[in-house]
């Protein structure tokens, strides 16, 4: 990676940071994150981005994106690939402050369904219905 940043001459703009153990803090400095994989489904990072109230853009894949983005609350959805729609939706959200500050104040919110304790209150009500007895 470093030979294509010197070979392109990025070094002024790309930078590599190596392995990082928190990136809360980077999180809250951020304003928007993209999920733009096609085969990505459940994307912890864009998990992590909304509970940190940074909106996301994605691709609208299956298993996954749409439970987390609500389209047009804490972000867009847009069909896979569509390189097109996700440069408007980008602009769109970046030119827009209300916008904005409406889709980070609904991030958490939303992201809440996935919190530990709601996750292990699902896990504990499959567990008893399996086997009540426990």
């Amino acid at each position: 990676m470093d030979k294509y940043i010197k070979d392109h001459h990025l070094e002024k703009n790309v930078f590599l940071r190596g392995f990082q153990l928190d990136l809360t803090e980077d999180l809250r400095k951020g304003s928007l994150a993209l999920q733009t994989s096609i085969e990505e489904g459940f994307s912890i990072s864009s998990l992590q981005a909304l509970s940190a109230a940074v909106p996301v853009i994605g691709y609208d894949v299956n298993y996954g994106p749409k439970e987390m983005i609500v389209d047009g609350e804490n972000g867009f959805l847009i069909p896979a690939d569509d390189e097109e729609m996700l440069y408007q939706k980008m602009r769109e959200y970046l030119s827009d402050k209300d916008l904005q500050v409406k889709f980070m104040k609904n991030c958490q919110p939303l992201a809440q369904k996935f919190s530990a304790a709601k996750l292990k209150a699902q896990w504990v009500k499959l567990v008893n219905e399996i086997n009540p007895q426990s």
